[in-house]
């Protein structure tokens, strides 16, 4: 538990040094890439970016929240264990939407056969197993995406085998792309409805 003498020097820490490896996952010093960018970055205003100016902001973005996520939704996870998942929902939720994003502007500069290196960057952002699964998920996309490897990407999103009933869904749409001319149309029908993903599911 953390009393509130020691609140501030524990938001303060949650800062990378200037040094420290950007958590943007781009692999360059935190004082090199998003720092300067983080604390005017405006997730609006896009349309006239060029490819280079609209990688730095997302990148911006995602080094900015992933802050956040540090500075508060941990403390708030010892504080109040309950209100801490709620709040740790969200930032998985947006933590997922800002990696999506990044991953079009690697694609936008024609860089996306690097995503998979920053994608294994991004795992330390959250420390929860959810957060761990859906990284996976971001390299099976991007391996299919950029390098059209079906069977690197097929290998990547059969890690996160077996499913769970509340598997997220992008996932298993993504499984159903990779695998559907492997499945009966029982299962694929089954994978189209999420509550029907338990362990008795049969996948490939």
């Amino acid at each position: 538990m953390i009393d509130k003498s020691s609140i501030k020097e524990f938001l303060l820490r949650q800062i990378p040094r200037p040094e420290a490896s950007c958590l943007c996952g781009s692999g360059i010093e935190f004082g090199k890439c998003c720092r300067e960018n983080i604390a005017h970055v405006d997730s609006r205003r896009v349309d006239s970016l060029s490819p280079a100016e609209l990688l730095a902001k997302k990148r911006a973005l995602l080094t900015r929240y992933s802050i956040w996520h540090r500075q508060h939704t941990r403390l708030l996870i010892q504080r109040d264990p309950d209100a801490g998942e709620k709040l740790l929902q969200l930032d998985l939720a947006a933590m997922s939407d800002f990696v999506d994003g990044l991953m079009a502007a690697y694609n936008a500069t024609s860089m996306l056969e690097d995503f998979a290196t920053v994608l294994e960057r991004l795992r330390g952002n959250i420390e929860d197993e959810r957060w761990q699964r859906k990284i996976t998920y971001f390299q099976a996309l991007s391996v299919s995406l950029a390098l059209g490897d079906i069977e690197r990407a097929r290998a990547e999103i059969k890690k996160l085998l077996p499913f769970s009933d509340n598997e997220d869904s992008a996932t298993l749409q993504l499984y159903l792309e990779l695998y559907s001319v492997d499945l009966s149309f029982s299962t694929r029908q089954d994978i189209d409805r999420p509550e029907t993903t338990g362990p008795d599911l049969k996948l490939v």
